[in-house]
């Protein structure tokens, strides 16, 4: 299966992790044509209202403070999916511990709490939900090659879905923080591993490609050394039983079960796609990948109007003040649209534009 995600291309065809950059380069420059300043290094403390409109902002740098007065303020800063006091308090998640993002640098959660402070509605803020390996974008390469429909089980020793869904990291996600612990153990052996390398994955797509396959020894030897451990090798069912805390004879029997799937040519328990059944042999070694849920980051916080423009408890509009990106993106309920990959960054871009025009439009009053 392969999957189709909209991502930016970079122009280098090196397509993957921090392939957006290149969309940050080309508008960068062209805002710098048009005259923009950029402030880098100079964080934003607050804005300043009068008589309920926002008037100006407040900024800080090591060097200077400066107070800015402008007639309309556009809030773009993507959420808190960093804030680990936030995502606690306003989601019940504990970050780094049973639950994981991409930890972007800064993302906090300021500019909304400096919305919230200048009066905008406190609204619809929740995750991007996913299904990782910890600390990501160390260990890229493991968790493209081991995120396979292969055997995926519980704590407990139980297959708890349809593991041909992996493909679907919103609906994965969400089954595996239903689990104890939050995470999930998915395995395949050296044999299967072998014949994705000849033949191609199950479950393909631009950010995790197959030549993963080819790399992921190096890997294993990283997080052997780092104490990793959300990567894990064994050489027997009774190895591999004691490394992830499950009965031997639980272990065994649920192998065994799925094992008599693939010989019969048809999943008993959740009816998977029988080209996803591979039969786990042990043969080379088992390798197993500890899946967390997780997400991007988080997205909503404010509500927005058509224009962008945000709305206080009363739904009314808040003069002066605009929102766009993740801040303002309340187009899910509880769980990322993953049917349309892509579709959070097409609402930053859009409502960026949007929020810009009519920032424009609103000074010019």
């Amino acid at each position: 299966m392969n999957a189709t995600w909209h991502i930016v291309d970079p122009g280098d065809g090196k397509i993957g992790p921090g392939c957006a950059s290149a969309m940050n380069k080309a508008l960068t420059k062209r805002a710098e044509e048009l005259g923009v300043k950029f402030y880098l290094e100079t964080p934003v403390k607050g804005l300043l209202t009068e008589e309920g409109k926002v008037t100006s902002l407040v900024a800080e740098s090591e060097a200077a403070k400066y107070t800015v007065h402008a007639k309309a303020v556009v809030v773009a800063t993507g959420g808190y999916g960093s804030n680990a006091e936030m995502l606690k308090d306003r989601l019940g998640f504990n970050l780094d511990k049973d639950f994981f993002t991409f930890n972007v640098p800064g993302i906090n959660g300021e500019g909304l709490k400096m919305m919230w402070d200048a009066g905008a509605q406190k609204y619809g803020d929740t995750v991007e939900m996913i299904y990782i390996l910890p600390h990501n974008l160390e260990y890229m390469v493991a968790d493209g090659v081991l995120r396979q429909p292969n055997l995926m089980i519980n704590q407990k020793g139980d297959r708890f879905m349809d593991e041909g869904m992996l493909g679907n990291t919103t609906f994965s996600g969400n089954a595996m923080f239903l689990q104890p612990g939050h995470y999930a153990y998915v395995i395949m052996d050296r044999a299967i591993s072998q014949k994705y390398q000849e033949n191609g994955p199950d479950i393909m797509d631009i950010v995790h490609p197959a030549a993963g396959f080819k790399m992921l020894d190096p890997v294993i030897k990283k997080a052997e050394e780092n104490g990793y451990e959300a990567i894990i090798t064994a050489d027997s069912v009774g190895e591999l039983a004691e490394k992830l805390d499950i009965p031997a004879a639980k272990l065994q029997k649920t192998i065994d079960d799925y094992n008599s799937y693939c010989d019969h040519g048809k999943d008993g328990e959740f009816f998977k796609n029988p080209d996803y059944l591979h039969k786990l042999t042990g043969e080379g070694g088992y390798l197993v990948g500890k899946f967390y849920s997780g997400a991007y980051g988080t997205v909503g916080g404010v509500k927005i109007d058509e224009n962008c423009q945000v709305l206080d408890d009363e739904d009314l509009v808040i003069p002066g003040l605009y929102s766009a990106g993740s801040d303002a993106n309340t187009i899910y309920a509880d769980s990322y649209n993953f049917t349309l990959p892509g579709n959070t960054m097409g609402f930053a871009v859009n409502s960026g534009r949007i929020a810009g025009l009519e920032a424009a439009k609103f000074i010019k009053k």
